[in-house]
């Protein structure tokens, strides 16, 4: 499996894309950080309930797979027109 990792302009680490393809069945995962800034205590709790098996709303990082083809065309569309926008100068 090949992993490339796409970091945030700001530099935070939880913002980092992590893309995962496996050849072997032509998958695509994403992986993304899903957890908000919290409390001390309310980390505590959700640390408490990751060790007992409980499931909650909030997960360190969460991941998507791609369904087909027509999902990675959106992607690399919508990528295509970032790469292609050439944004107008300002007049003074």
């Amino acid at each position: 499996m090949s992993k490339v990792y796409i970091d945030c302009a700001c530099g935070s680490t939880e913002h980092v894309l992590a893309f995962q393809h496996d050849e072997a069945d032509n998958d695509l995962y994403i992986e993304v950080h899903l957890s908000p800034y919290l409390s001390f205590w309310k980390r505590i709790i959700l640390a408490v309930k990751y060790v007992f098996g409980l499931k909650t709303n909030y997960g360190c990082f969460g991941c998507w797979m791609l369904k087909d083809k027509q999902d990675a065309d959106k992607i690399i569309e919508i990528l295509e027109r970032y790469k292609a926008y050439k944004p107008k100068k300002r007049r003074k």
